[in-house]
């Protein structure tokens, strides 16, 4: 037989986490609730088999929420500190663009690249086997036949 009450908070009610209103009402509950009774025994003997026996601190819900509040505020201002240490990053890479751009030959096309990479173009032979070059021979190679 199971209860349809929520049973998330028997934990919280016995480390006296609840306040005097809830803590009255889960005892009223658990005095009717067969089914919650055992649960808050099975939750006893855990805590016993454990072996420790911490006191209920009740003000730690009230600093732990406090605490997650304040650190929620953070991230807009983590994310700034973030781009301003990637600032000179950008920057050097920007840089590096510009001077990658700037150093470049000008007027050299890439038909021209092309021809100086195959070398002389006085005794360049396009018929002629590649065999020295392979990504060559087969950017230069003839199209292949269309199959229908």
């Amino acid at each position: 037989m199971s209860c349809p009450k929520d049973p998330s908070n028997l934990s919280a009610w016995l480390d006296g986490e609840l306040d005097v209103p809830e803590s009255n009402e889960i005892e009223r509950h658990l005095a009717r609730c067969s089914s919650c009774s055992g649960l808050v025994e099975e939750l006893r003997e855990m805590g016993s088999a454990i072996g420790v026996e911490l006191p209920p601190d009740p003000g730690f819900v009230v600093r732990f929420r406090e605490r997650r509040d304040a650190v929620s505020i953070a991230p807009w201002w983590t994310w700034r500190q973030l781009a301003l240490r990637l600032v000179p990053v950008a920057l050097g890479a920007l840089l590096l663009a510009w001077l990658a751009v700037s150093s470049a030959r000008p007027g050299a096309d890439l038909q021209t690249l092309e021809v100086e990479a195959l070398g002389n173009p006085t005794s360049f032979d396009p018929d002629a086997p590649l065999a020295a070059e392979p990504v060559l021979s087969i950017a230069l190679g003839p199209f292949p036949e269309e199959v229908p």
